[in-house]
Order: C-alpha cells, then sequence, then structure tokens
C-alpha cells in the first residue's frame, strides 16, 4: 500500500494494455469460467435502485461519498471497462506506430484475453488494482453504484488524489481485505440500507 501511495501524479493517467506473453491463469474458485463479465451478460448493468450504505469517504472540502461492497456487477464492469482501456492503446499503437506493431499487440491482447488475463483474478485484473489507474475505475464503478450518473471517473479521480489513503482503506473494504474497520472508524457507524449484494 506504501507502494501505491508514493507513485508520482503522471503515473495516475492511464491503464496501459501490457504485450508480454503469459501463462494461461489458474481458475479461481471465486470467479466463473470466462470472467463475470461473460457469465453476467446484460446482468452486469446497475440496477435502476442506487445503492445505499456502506464506507464513507470525506474529503478535504467536507464533501462526502458512500461506497458499497464490491459486488459481481461491478467485477463484470471492471472487466469490461479494463479491456477497453487496453483495446484503446493497442489502436492508439496503431495510429502511432503502424500496422506491423498493431498487429502485433492486437495478437498479445487476443492471446492474453482468451486465457483470461483480463478477468477480475485475472493476470492484469490484479496487477491494475494495485495501481492508481485501476483503482480509479474501480472507485468510479462505485461511485456509480451509489450514486448513479452523477459519479463520473474525473470526479473518481478528484476524490482519490483529495484523499488517497481515506480511498485506499475504503477500497480494500469494499473488496473484502479488511473486516470492519475503515478510514472511518468502521462501517458499524455507516447507513446498512440495503446493503445485500449480489454475492450475498
Amino acid at each position: 500500500m506504501q507502494k501505491i501511495l508514493q507513485r508520482s501524479q503522471s503515473e495516475i493517467e492511464t491503464v496501459t494494455a501490457s504485450t508480454e506473453t503469459q501463462k494461461p491463469e489458474q481458475g479461481s474458485s471465486h470467479s466463473p469460467e470466462g470472467g463475470w463479465s461473460d457469465a453476467l451478460g446484460s446482468f452486469a448493468d446497475n440496477p435502476s435502485q442506487t445503492r445505499q450504505g456502506g464506507e464513507t469517504i470525506f474529503m478535504k472540502d467536507g464533501r462526502s461519498f458512500v461506497i458499497g461492497r464490491v459486488e459481481q456487477a461491478i467485477k463484470a464492469q471492471y472487466e469490461e471497462l479494463l479491456i477497453k482501456k487496453a483495446k484503446y492503446w493497442v489502436n492508439r499503437t496503431r495510429m502511432e506506430e503502424g500496422p506491423a506493431a498493431y498487429q502485433e499487440e492486437l495478437s498479445a491482447l487476443v492471446a492474453d484475453r482468451g486465457m483470461g488475463g483480463y478477468q477480475w483474478d485475472g493476470r492484469y485484473g490484479r496487477r491494475s488494482r494495485e495501481d492508481f489507474p485501476g483503482l480509479i475505475m474501480l472507485l468510479y464503478l462505485l461511485l456509480r453504484r451509489s450514486y448513479g450518473n452523477q459519479a463520473t471517473e474525473e470526479l473518481a479521480r478528484e476524490i482519490m488524489e483529495d484523499n488517497a489513503k481515506e480511498v485506499l482503506l475504503a477500497l480494500s473494504w469494499a473488496q473484502g481485505n479488511s473486516s470492519g474497520s475503515s478510514a472511518n472508524g468502521g462501517t458499524e457507524k455507516t447507513s446498512h440500507k440495503n446493503t445485500m449484494t449480489m454475492d450475498s
């Protein structure tokens, strides 16, 4: 976590898609074959009712935002957003470096995707959540689940930059990495309305 907090401002820009080859992912007991995106399909969309309760993140200007636990739908949305960002970088390669480099990166992307690298528990899925760009993506998805269209990636970035330590603690809680403690003193102090997740 200390490594994440010490990242420079320039590293908060984007998620880059690595083109190195990899071994096939070992199946996780928590992820379905093909990833959450394939498993849920259209059910990966957020329900019309926003989520209530969870962990509160306080900003220096007095605003506060509440995020809930990571649900299966959030995992599916994260996978979709991660592959979208990877495709963006592959297409950018075509414009900047030409068709040969594009074809090489596209082939690597297809192979990595086929081996589950862009799934929630896949190589790039896990790695991306250890760095600011991926954590901002996750925060954005959790904010969107709680606030609907009011949430934007820019807002998620602003919250992260304003209070990174508290955000990292809240995201750790949201992913189930801490049981009852958070930056605001624990989940006992937050609202628990509508806290049932798709994982329940």
